[in-house]
């Protein structure tokens, strides 16, 4: 079994109370080799806590596998079922998978917890779409989303914010609702094609505990924080992620010529219309959506503010989360990409359940 290490709270809980038993296991990070380079990213801050634990660390590379785009959406795709588009991952086509698998790596020990987002809501419907997402209407009419001739689409009210529940209870009881369930959940199913995968911190005793808390301890976690910097001091938690967002994935010339290959194909038409599919790749060539925006680029500078400060002073420079994601017209290219892709899989398995025998 090994630990996936971040440069984050939750693996770093994992590993010292592992420790603290005198357990010593084997971590890995995955990252690209850019990422190794730049300091307060989980790559660069994971190497420093396993060297502070003793233990066992490698990295397995994202990049440098030269496989082909279309190929690794493909396997993405498949593995997946169809239910996520976090894909920045997975470039590599699941091989980091695959290679534990045949290393003989039985599974991992993920840090997957129920703390709740660490952003401050604005409204119930930024408590809502912190973890839950959003829904076509509450994009503005002006939105690429809107002109898609999608299906009508009402929130469900187990996901509705109940009378005298707050804005926080509300944020992580979403967290917990929604989030856990469809997207982490999601990913670890990728996972889970190769080996198995334990969530300790996921455990009802840990669940319970953190219900039992009060605001302010459980609040941005506050509660893992006091337990975690006393095993770790003076090493800072990691300010930057070590894989590519999936924005810039989409920057990829091959992949951007397999969302176009499958969305110009027959088989998207079970999707989306004629008239949505060119909707979208008549956005996705024009190039004012490339540019960041005024709010885009403010944000880019407080992350960088950010990385310099303490994290409870970080905190107060994190923008109030007030709208949903504004979802670039790649981002909804390579959404229905996989929806085109996940259907025709579904549509095979079904030919071969409806085959005779024999």
């Amino acid at each position: 079994w090994v630990l996936p290490l971040s440069g984050g709270r939750d693996s770093r809980a994992l590993l010292a109370f592992m420790a603290r038993s005198g357990l010593r296991p084997r971590c890995i990070t995955w990252t690209t080799r850019s990422s190794l380079r730049r300091p307060l990213s989980d790559a660069f801050i994971a190497r420093l806590v396993a060297r502070r634990f003793g233990v066992e660390h490698e990295f397995v590379w994202l990049d440098g596998h030269g496989d082909d785009a279309a190929v690794a959406l493909d396997r993405f795709v498949a593995v997946a079922e169809g239910r996520s588009d976090e894909y920045s991952g997975y470039t590599d086509g699941c091989r980091i998978w695959r290679d534990l698998f045949a290393y003989g790596v039985s599974g991992v020990i993920r840090g997957d917890e129920s703390a709740g987002i660490r952003r401050r809501a604005a409204s119930p419907e930024a408590a809502r779409a912190n973890s839950a997402g959003a829904m076509v209407p509450d994009y503005p009419s002006t939105h690429l989303i809107r002109r898609l001739g999608l299906a009508e689409q009402e929130w469900p009210e187990r996901l509705r914010q109940t009378p005298g529940e707050g804005l926080d209870a509300y944020r992580d009881r979403m967290y917990e609702q929604s989030r856990l369930p469809g997207a982490l959940a999601a990913l670890n199913d990728v996972k889970g094609r190769y080996v198995e995968v334990v969530n300790p911190l996921l455990s009802r005793r840990m669940i319970g505990a953190l219900h039992e808390l009060p605001d302010e301890l459980r609040a941005y976690g506050r509660v893992y924080n006091q337990i975690v910097d006393g095993e770790s001091r003076p090493i800072p938690y990691a300010r930057f992620n070590s894989t590519q967002s999936v924005s810039d994935c989409l920057g990829d010339p091959g992949l951007v010529e397999a969302i176009v290959r499958e969305l110009s194909s027959a088989r998207a038409e079970r999707v989306l219309d004629n008239e949505a599919v060119l909707h979208i790749l008549a956005a996705m060539a024009l190039p004012q959506w490339r540019r960041p925006t005024l709010h885009g680029e403010t944000i880019a500078a407080l992350k960088l503010a950010r990385a310099a400060l303490p994290a409870g002073v970080a905190r107060r420079f994190t923008p109030r989360y007030s709208r949903p994601d504004p979802v670039s017209p790649a981002r909804l290219a390579f959404r229905a990409a996989i929806a085109s892709r996940m259907v025709a899989l579904l549509e095979e398995d079904a030919a071969l359940l409806r085959a005779p025998a024999g």
